[in-house]
């Protein structure tokens, strides 16, 4: 919501502000900041900070709005991101199912491989008398 009102907002007041301008250069009514779309492509822009440059504010409050709006751009990129980050965080909880978890997998591996190495272990015993067996008998 926040991102949206931004936009919608500062688009406005870039246009407002910029407007005048681009008139008065021209001299007639089809310039760059007659559309609102323009005005909000400069904010989103400018807001996720890639900056194309095919649209700039040329006076001094547009480029003062402008720059406060690139910091302002940074700050909700970073809330952003700590949010979507918070969001996979786990719970205490879950942190300790998940270590439960490890543990008891752990363990059954342990008792897989011990019940692995006592069958070999009965298999090499079984090999072995019936290689003695087979020795002494003629």
């Amino acid at each position: 919501m926040i991102f949206l009102t931004t936009v919608l907002v500062i688009g406005y007041i870039i246009r407002v502000m910029e407007l005048p301008y681009y008139r008065k250069l021209t001299g007639d009514s089809s310039t760059t900041f007659d559309s609102y779309f323009n005005s909000l492509w400069l904010t989103v822009i400018t807001l996720t900070t890639v900056g194309y440059g095919d649209i700039s504010a040329v006076t001094i409050p547009g480029r003062i709005v402008t720059m406060a709006l690139a910091l302002w751009g940074t700050v909700l990129i970073s809330l952003m991101v700590v949010i979507a980050s918070s969001i996979f965080d786990l719970d205490p909880n879950q942190l300790m199912a998940l270590k439960h978890i490890s543990v008891q997998r752990s363990a059954a591996k342990s008792i897989c491989d011990s019940i692995q190495y006592f069958k070999a272990k009965k298999h090499y015993k079984m090999l072995k008398m019936q290689q003695e067996k087979t020795r002494h008998e003629p």
